[in-house]
């Protein structure tokens, strides 16, 4: 018969449980079990599953695990890095039981006791894990729900990229339970971050920590961190280039994302909590799929963006090119039908009237008037091809065009103008010059006071030659001035096509120069042709 473990022991040693679970938690740390975490919650596991079974282990077990697998989800680690853990241990031990002494061992009752209760935590472990990530799965799929209605609901009011990314910035907010956000996309031109939208608590001071590249911002660092994402403790001991309006807003933890470009746009999600705290694995990896999505989300709403602009610029388009054709019917009529009449009137006449060679003359100007209104369009036409106003310089003098365009104007209208005009000498296309300054005047009798002169200047300086029109009267408004020169823009409605003066830059851009105007209510206005002297 067999001696029992009792009879083994005898009297000679106590089992030692102490050194029996020091053994157990030395073997496991070198194993697998090396976090500081870890080993703080070893002892108190092996204690509470030791414990009599009156005691209420199992509470104080479910504890400890949860506590453990909480750090180690945030550490990253996954379910099956978590299991092997805890089998690491159990296996240590049975082997720190095995290595005693028999009469120093705990009873086998005892060991039993902890080997199934490790077991118990093993299936807990598992049942728990699985289940947090089905309600993760399920928090971020809720998550894209959110941010893709919101994304969609500003889309559909036609907000602005900036409103759609506060939008967006809520859901990310509430999702990471942080109480701050921003979103800030890169400018390659100028290599910055620059703030799209801020939300939540000091969002103010935190869409204010943008900087360049070579800056220590938080925004910085993250966009030129190696990892995608980086998290901050608390911004009051980190080493950052933190602003004291942000020091003072209560912000401490920090966890950003640098977000690549899918297609145009690139740029830094960031979040921040008024307490410090240590950002885990899962909610780098939250906020991370967060941004991926906002990101998609910003650029839709970019593309819709620049579609509704382009759909409202061809309408424009569109309307300014319907009310042209009318101008032009109505215009090139006038020239025709005076043609018309002429030749009726000279056809009735005998040979050797004198009228004939008025109305002679008169059909002629209005079918060179017709012939010109048919050459703007086609230059212009031409320019909008992307193709240059063709010009063929030879020797001038600007008193010459400015004496020639004058001479053409009615009597009433040459009575207007004053000239400041001298000889100046260069080589340009005299008939060009002769068309853009015929424009100008026409531009300022037209538009400027008619109890003020129009003046016509010409000047030189420095290889260059200035030919300027003057005007008095109501100022161009800045908006004007910006796009005065385009084809088909007018100064008020109904007055002429708006070819004159996308004619006068074409012009002096052929020859090597520019067009210029300046406008205001004090010197009023003033149209600038600049050329160089010589091609």
């Amino acid at each position: 018969m067999e001696p029992t473990e009792a009879a083994v022991r005898g009297d000679r040693a106590e089992p030692d449980v102490g050194k029996w679970l020091e053994r157990a938690r030395e073997l496991a740390a070198a194993r697998a079990l090396g976090s500081s975490e870890t080993r703080d919650v070893v002892p108190a596991l092996l204690d509470a599953l030791l414990a009599p079974a009156g005691a209420h282990p199992d509470a104080r077990v479910v504890a400890l695990l949860g506590e453990h697998l909480g750090s180690r989800v945030r550490r990253g680690l996954v379910l099956g890095e978590i299991v092997e853990e805890l089998a690491a241990l159990t296996r240590a031990v049975a082997e720190s039981w095995a290595e005693l002494d028999p009469p120093q061992r705990p009873s086998i009752a005892q060991l039993d006791r902890v080997l199934a209760g490790l077991q118990r935590s093993v299936a807990w472990v598992i049942d728990t894990f699985e289940a947090h990530m089905r309600d993760d799965e399920q928090r971020d799929k809720r998550a894209a729900r959110r941010l893709e209605a919101e994304a969609r609901a500003g889309i559909t009011r036609g907000e602005p990229l900036g409103a759609v990314a506060e939008r967006l910035l809520a859901v990310v907010i509430d999702e990471m339970g942080c109480d701050v956000g921003a979103v800030s996309l890169h400018d390659a031109a100028s290599t910055r971050l620059v703030a799209l939208a801020a939300s939540g608590r000091s969002r103010e001071a935190l869409a204010r920590e943008l900087a360049g590249a070579a800056s220590k911002t938080f925004a910085a660092e993250v966009a030129l961190a190696d990892a995608p994402v980086t998290g901050v403790e608390d911004i009051a001991t980190s080493a950052l280039d933190v602003s004291p309006s942000l020091r003072a807003s209560g912000i401490h933890a920090m966890l950003g994302v640098r977000v690549p470009a899918r297609w145009k746009l690139s740029g830094v999600l960031y979040v921040g909590m008024t307490r410090p705290h240590v950002f885990g694995g899962r909610e780098m990896w939250r906020i991370e799929m967060l941004g991926e999505r906002l990101l998609v989300h910003l650029e839709t709403t970019h593309l819709h963006e620049e579609l509704r602009a382009s759909v409202d610029a061809l309408r424009a388009e569109r309307s300014t090119r319907e009310k042209f054709v009318s101008l032009l019917v109505h215009d090139l009529r006038t020239p025709l039908s005076n043609a018309k009449v002429s030749a009726q009137l000279l056809a009735r006449l005998p040979d050797g009237h004198d009228k004939r060679i008025d109305l002679t003359q008169r059909i002629v100007r209005n079918v060179d008037r017709a012939d010109q209104m048919l050459r703007d369009l086609l230059d212009v036409s031409r320019m909008q091809a992307g193709g240059t106003l063709p010009v063929q310089p030879t020797p001038a003098d600007l008193l010459d065009v400015v004496r020639a365009v004058v001479t053409e104007l009615p009597a009433t209208d040459a009575a207007r103008v004053g000239l400041a005009a001298d000889h100046v000498h260069g080589t340009w296309d005299r008939r060009e010059l002769e068309r853009a300054l015929g424009n100008l005047v026409a531009n300022a009798l037209k538009y400027g006071d008619p109890r003020t002169p129009v003046t016509i200047r010409t000047s030189v300086d420095g290889g260059i030659a200035r030919l300027a029109v003057h005007n008095s009267g109501a100022p161009l408004a800045p908006a004007q001035r910006a796009q005065i020169f385009e084809p088909f823009v007018q100064k008020s409605e109904g007055h002429g096509w708006g070819l004159g003066l996308a004619l006068v830059k074409a012009c002096a851009q052929a020859h090597g120069g520019r067009a210029l105007v300046e406008s205001d209510a004090e010197r009023g206005t003033t149209f600038t042709i600049e050329l160089p002297l010589a091609p």
